[in-house]
């Protein structure tokens, strides 16, 4: 028998009886395929999701490189979305065992492979390919509100995405669970709590990120991130219950039959089940007695058997009532009493006594054992191979570990029936419309006029903005540094205060990798006044000074500036339009600060005289919203607000005086009127 033991122990499966094998194969074999197939299905997809909303952005970034997400953000994706697909990969299950082996022709799933092909890998890409265009595109579409507010940042906007993706791919499991259990509600909203616990600590993390700080705050703050949170998710899984639907109904698969007979067969049970209960517990009752002289007539041969082997006498009596050993007696009475008649507080009774007599009774049992052992080595052998399989059996059902490991919790399993898929479909339209109406009002409340005052074509036009034109060109061929001129905004509608004026860019690039990598973060947070190792350009001058703050983005600030000539009582603030953890955090001169910059420091009001002074240096809040990097080429930037409400036929005369030259990358520039409101700017 050695031989069998070694290959009982180096096997993946061990039987003790060919009869086990059915059960193994039909049933927990077909659960494990079809289980692992929807795990490695389901991994290709979410992985192909997140490598194709990278590619979508990389086109925007001129395939330069930058990322769409924080290094962190993106690391920590597994993490989320594997607990609800690790439930699903333990405890789904299509059909139950009973329905499984009456049908034993279900097992030719794993054996056709039906459920994991090169039709299935395709289907797979094609949804892959549907879900990660609507989780770009839909707040590709909102990115003017959210940059009207503020919030157009790259991090932000990533950061907006990202929690789209993992929302949808989260419902993408609960598309695929056929079997729900606690367990599958646990592990998703534990996945969905981890999502938002690490944006809430990583986002006040300052020294894992000076870019990412205190974005998740600002991003909940915004109602359109809730609107999109729910209506990309919702969106693709509306194609996704169409389709299933059409396929099951119209296409169905073996799969597809065996559920819907499992859930019939079910539902009929239910009704009869108590009643079996019911009927099955009398008959106990009922046959107590016989069951009980059966058990006793069991146990005294047994107990006869074992006499007779140890060589005792069986004529030896505790008692004279009857006519075997009396302890048979009390011990048949008390299993009998244990199994029908122990109420609760016996039980914990029971309990209590046996674990104070637990270490005394191991000993006797030992001590019974050896004494066996030396009287009759069979006699002892065949009880400890009894042991053996009491220790093997199946664990209580009664407890919630042996109904997870027997795989035999509590469950809800309903198929997708045309009801439910009707109702389910008519449920997220309703909801669709009424959300949509409230977004589009509160979109249509946020006021804006654009004058597009340099560039040959608007890139505004394709997000749905109405923008006039009025030139105030500054071309590179006249060799002018500077342009002086007017535009005038006729007030086509009310605009309640605040009034932001704010610039608007097309054509230029700040999330290509190069320039929006190149910065260091002790400058601009003022830790160190010299560090310009993360630099590779305007690290020093011709002069030798360093260059504070160094890098490209810092040094190629839009420095147009606007002046209101009328109305004369009209006066624009440039305060309190930054972020305001910029301001208080992110943002800070450099100790010495201004006295260093007339010794070795070139500062940023010897770079732009005309629109920082020396008093501010970083702390200005128009370089601090030019420092936080926008996501798209087409953007716009708050540069003032204007606190009193502009009426309706108002002549706003605003002086631009313009030194940006946008030609040579054929950009555009524009100036932008907007008001706010609850869903944030124009989408």
């Amino acid at each position: 028998g050695n031989e069998g033991q070694q290959a009982a122990n180096v096997s993946d499966f061990s039987i003790s009886q060919f009869r086990y094998l059915q059960r193994l194969l039909l049933v927990h074999g077909r659960w494990n395929y079809r289980r692992i197939c929807k795990v490695i299905t389901y991994t290709f997809y979410k992985n192909f999701c997140i490598t194709l909303t990278l590619l979508y952005f990389a086109a925007s970034a001129g395939f330069s490189g930058t990322s769409l997400y924080d290094s962190w953000v993106y690391t920590s994706y597994n993490i989320y979305t594997m607990l609800p697909i690790c439930a699903v990969g333990c405890l789904d299950q299509d059909v139950r065992s009973k329905t499984v082996e009456m049908f034993p022709a279900l097992y030719l799933t794993g054996r056709l492979g039906l459920d994991l092909n090169p039709r299935i890998i395709f289907q797979y890409i094609l949804l892959g390919i549907v879900h990660s265009l609507i989780v770009v595109f839909w707040p590709y579409f909102s990115y003017f509100g959210l940059d009207q507010v503020g919030l157009g940042g790259l991090w932000v906007w990533g950061t907006l995405i990202f929690s789209c993706l993992v929302f949808t791919v989260q419902y993408r499991v609960m598309l695929i669970t056929i079997t729900w259990t606690e367990v599958t509600a646990y592990t998703l909203t534990i996945s969905f709590l981890m999502f938002f616990l690490f944006l809430l600590v990583y986002g006040v993390w300052y020294s894992l990120s000076w870019e990412f700080y205190f974005v998740p705050y600002q991003m909940f703050e915004s109602a359109i991130y809730w609107v999109l949170l729910f209506g990309v998710p919702a969106t693709a899984l509306y194609f996704d219950f169409v389709v299933m639907w059409i396929s099951r109904e119209f296409f169905p698969t073996v799969s597809d039959f065996a559920m819907e007979v499992d859930y019939m067969l079910n539902k009929e049970r239910k009704d009869e089940l108590m009643s079996k209960i019911i009927n099955e517990v009398q008959n106990q009752l009922e046959g107590a007695t016989e069951m009980e002289q059966k058990y006793v007539e069991n146990l005294r041969d047994i107990e006869l058997k074992e006499l007779e082997a140890a060589g005792t006498d069986a004529n030896e009596h505790k008692g004279f009532a009857f006519s075997y050993p009396a302890d048979i007696q009390e011990r048949v009475h008390r299993r009998m009493a244990t199994k029908y008649f122990t109420t609760e507080d016996d039980t914990k009774q029971t309990i209590s006594s046996s674990e104070e007599k637990k270490v005394p009774e191991a000993k006797s049992e030992e001590i019974k054992l050896q004494t066996l052992s030396e009287k009759s080595p069979d006699m002892a052998l065949r009880v400890r191979e009894e042991e053996k399989l009491q220790k093997n059996r199946p664990l209580d059902e009664s407890t919630w570990r042996g109904r997870f490991l027997q795989q035999k919790l509590p469950r809800l399993q309903k198929p997708l029936t045309p009801c439910a898929t009707v109702a389910i479909l008519l449920s997220v339209g309703f909801t669709f419309i009424l959300v949509g109406s409230f977004v589009f009002v509160g979109s249509q409340q946020a006021r804006y006029q654009m004058i597009q005052y340099e560039g040959s074509s608007s890139a505004y036009r394709q997000f749905g903005y109405s923008v006039s034109s009025q030139d105030c060109s500054l071309p590179a061929t006249r060799n002018q540094t500077s342009r002086t001129c007017n535009v005038t905004f006729n007030i086509e509608e009310d605009m309640d205060s605040p009034v932001y004026l704010h610039y608007g860019l097309s054509g230029f690039y700040q999330n290509y990798q190069t320039y929006q990598a190149d910065k260091d973060y002790r400058q601009l947070d003022g830790s160190s006044a010299s560090a310009t190792s993360y630099c590779s350009y305007y690290t020093s001058n011709d002069d030798g000074e360093t260059i504070l703050p160094c890098g490209l983005e810092a040094n190629s600030m839009f420095n147009d500036t606007y002046t209101i000539l009328s109305p004369s009582s009209l006066s624009m603030s440039q305060t309190d339009i930054a972020w305001k953890v910029d301001r208080e955090k992110r943002f800070n001169n450099p100790s010495g600060f201004p006295g260093i910059c007339s010794d070795s420091f070139q500062c940023l009001s010897e770079t732009y005289p005309d629109i920082i002074s020396e008093s501010d240096g970083v702390k200005s809040e128009r370089f601090m919203i030019w420092m936080r990097t926008a996501a798209l080429s087409t953007f716009m930037k708050r540069y003032g607000r204007i606190d009193t409400d502009l009426k309706k036929g108002d002549e706003i005369v605003v002086q631009i005086k313009a030194q940006f030259v946008v030609e040579p990358f054929e950009g555009s520039k524009a100036i932008i009127l907007t008001t706010d409101s609850w869903i944030g700017g124009r989408n």
